[in-house]
């Protein structure tokens, strides 16, 4: 069981104890994440082109309050996603550990599901750990080449990693890239937005939004992202243009590191 940002902070007067070492719920996560993946094998079964989603959600204190609208609009337009294309989804909330809430789901049997927000960014080891696992499934279950979009919604950097750092997160969105994934990086702050192009992303793929008033047109503009790549195979800078207003984006494009 996932605690509270409060009830971490509550126990805890160091740094060091707000992550606590619970052995039964690591035991737990485990369980479940090898149950997810029993069951997805099962759902791969065909021979038809995909696509495949995967949606990254920050859950760290700084969002706490927007979990609620989160879950909402993921689930609408998977909702309406999957009425017109044959979709493979997989959803991971992060925080100083990555939550898996759905692993290589069939479309349809996405159902709405809400999450808890936690405490720090495991921005490296939840994205490095589950893209590398995901390529290696496509691989191992013999499936057939197809299109694969990753959507990371973040609003800081990474504060915590025990498993990867940056040069594997990069390494590992390389790799990806060059299998003909694509990605689409949402920014909710300057710390997320500057690094971007050093982890891997290229401009295109990148900009910024508010998330505590443009969730409605960040999905929006997820879901242009994901017609347009399945479309044509790749992603454009069309896609920002519905974030353009809210986000500020053009003023914020001189300060991305390069």
């Amino acid at each position: 069981m996932r605690l509270s940002f409060n009830d971490m902070k509550n126990n805890s007067s160091n740094e060091e104890s707000l992550i606590p070492f619970d052995k039964t719920s690591i035991e737990k996560r485990i369980e479940s994440r090898k149950l997810a993946i029993k069951d997805s094998d099962l759902n791969i079964t065909t021979n038809q082109t995909k696509l495949e989603l995967i949606y990254f959600f920050d859950a760290s204190p700084s969002v706490e309050g927007t979990e609620k609208v989160m879950a909402e609009k993921f689930y609408s337009q998977i909702t309406k996603l999957r009425t017109r294309k044959d979709i493979i989804v997989t959803l991971i909330v992060f925080d100083y550990h990555d939550e898996i809430l759905y692993y290589r789901q069939k479309g349809k049997d996405i159902k709405y599901t809400t999450y808890h927000i936690g405490i720090g960014t495991a921005l490296y080891d939840s994205v490095t750990k589950n893209l590398k696992k995901i390529k290696e499934d496509q691989v191992k279950n013999g499936e057939p080449k197809h299109k694969t979009i990753v959507t990371i919604m973040t609003d800081g950097g990474n504060n915590r990693h025990y498993e990867y750092d940056v040069k594997d997160f990069r390494e590992t969105i390389k790799e990806c890239k060059e299998a003909g994934w694509e990605f689409v990086y949402l920014a909710a702050t300057e710390e997320a937005y500057r690094p971007a192009n050093l982890l891997g992303f290229d401009k295109e793929n990148v900009c910024l939004y508010d998330y505590r008033i443009s969730a409605d047109n960040a999905f929006s503009a997820v879901e242009k992202a994901i017609d347009e790549y399945d479309e044509s195979g790749k992603v454009s800078n069309g896609w920002k243009k519905i974030l353009a207003l809210s986000s500020g984006e053009e003023k914020w494009k001189i300060t991305m590191q390069y």
